[in-house]
C-alpha cells in the first residue's frame, strides 16, 4: 500500500509553535506529528510513501534520515518554489507513485486510531472514484452525502452560509466533518484542473457529478486535529502518557 502524507502546510495556525520548525516536527507526547503518522501507516502494512515539503523543509529531510525513513520506501514532493495547495500536491506527488494502486492521503496534523488498512479495504471493495473519512462533529465546514447511498453530493460552510452542490438528490443528506484522510484512485486526475495549486475538495465536487465519492464514517473511532496549540493540549490529556 501507498500513502502520500501531506507535511508542506506552513502551520499558521500553530502560531508560536511553527516559528522555527515545520508543523510536521511539533511534538505530542514529546513525539513529533511526522514520526506519529509514519510508525502508524507502518503498522497499517504501507510500504511506500510520499511527503510533501515546504516550510522548514530541510528539518523534515534532516529527521527523516535520522529516522532511516522509519523503514519506509520513502520519496520527497518538493513544494519549496511553491505551495500547492491539497489538490496541488496530490497533482505533484503522482510521479512517485505506482499507477495501479489506490493512493491514501493523510494530513500529518491529524492523529487517529482509524483502521488504515480497513478503510483501504473497503475503497478496494466499494468500486468507488475516493473515499473520505468523516465524523459527526461541530465544525463550520461540512461535506454533504445522501444517507442512504454515502454518495457526495455537496460541501456548505455554514458561517457563510455558502454551498457547493454536486448533484440534486431526492434522498436525505447528512453533513459531516471531513477528518484530512481520504484514498483515491488515479483516475481522479481526469478531474484536476489545469493549475498547479488547488483545493482536492473542489476535485471530488466536481467528480461527484458523474462519480462515485463516498463517505467513510468512523465515528467510533478516537480522532485529534492537532493543527492549533490548544488541540496539543486536548489531545495529549485524551491520549494520556
Amino acid at each position: 500500500m501507498q500513502a502520500l502524507l501531506l507535511c508542506a502546510g506552513l502551520g499558521s495556525r500553530m502560531k508560536e509553535l511553527t516559528k522555527d520548525k515545520p508543523k510536521a516536527l511539533v511534538t505530542l507526547h514529546d513525539k513529533p506529528l511526522l514520526a506519529w503518522n509514519m510508525q502508524k501507516l507502518k503498522a497499517s502494512g504501507f510500504k511506500k510513501v510520499v511527503i510533501n515539503v515546504h516550510h522548514y523543509a530541510d528539518q523534515i529531510l534532516d529527521y527523516l534520515k535520522e529516522n532511516d525513513n522509519f523503514g519506509l520506501e520513502v520519496s520527497i514532493s518538493d513544494e519549496r518554489k511553491q505551495l500547492l495547495d491539497t489538490g496541488g500536491a496530490v497533482k505533484a506527488a503522482l510521479p512517485y507513485l505506482d499507477a495501479d494502486e489506490p493512493i491514501l492521503i493523510h494530513n500529518v496534523d491529524i492523529i487517529s486510531d482509524l483502521d488504515l488498512a480497513a478503510m483501504m479495504n473497503a475503497h478496494l471493495s466499494g468500486g468507488q472514484l475516493a473515499t473520505l473519512a468523516v465524523r459527526t462533529r461541530k465544525t463550520s465546514r461540512y461535506l454533504m452525502f445522501e444517507e442512504e447511498t454515502k454518495h457526495l453530493t455537496g460541501w456548505t460552510n455554514i458561517v457563510t452560509n455558502e454551498v457547493k452542490l454536486s448533484r440534486i438528490t431526492t434522498m436525505m443528506v447528512s453533513n459531516f466533518g471531513f477528518s484530512g484522510i481520504h484514498i483515491i484512485d488515479r483516475d481522479i486526475q481526469s478531474f484536476f484542473p489545469e493549475a498547479n495549486a488547488f483545493s482536492m475538495i473542489d476535485v471530488y465536487l466536481e467528480a461527484a457529478r458523474t462519480k462515485n465519492i463516498l463517505a467513510y464514517e468512523h465515528d467510533e473511532d478516537y480522532w485529534h486535529d492537532v493543527g492549533k496549540p490548544e488541540n496539543v493540549e486536548l489531545a495529549e490529556r485524551a491520549l494520556g502518557k
